[in-house]
């Protein structure tokens, strides 16, 4: 999956998931290169952490919103605050981003279409 990528930083991600270190060495490649990729994979890496953990911890999953899954990892005491807060960042953060990119796209089409 992740070919020859690697990064000390991550590293010990890559026997415990190959997609959350797959996410994170996306992010890392593209910090400087491309903010907005690195946001999106940040963005990815933290909703597929927060189902695994929920999974983890016998929490529903099916058909539960990323933010549903945060907060009830915080209200059962498996995300401390600081973690929560971190988690609802990047959904928030990755969420505009999505829905500027959405509407950049949107407006150029129609601007095509004049």
């Amino acid at each position: 999956m992740s070919g020859t990528m690697c990064s000390p930083n991550f590293e010990f991600l890559k026997t415990e998931d190959d997609l959350l270190y797959e996410y994170v060495m996306r992010a890392e490649r593209y910090v400087f290169e491309d903010p907005n990729t690195c946001l999106m994979k940040l963005r990815q890496f933290s909703e597929y952490m927060t189902q695994q953990v929920a999974i983890a911890f016998s929490l529903d999953t099916e058909d539960r919103k990323h933010v549903d899954l945060i907060n009830d990892l915080y209200h059962e005491r498996v995300f401390s605050p600081e973690i929560s807060q971190m988690t609802h960042s990047l959904r928030k953060e990755g969420n505009m981003l999505s829905m500027h990119i959405h509407f950049r796209r949107c407006a150029m089409l129609y601007s095509s279409l004049r």
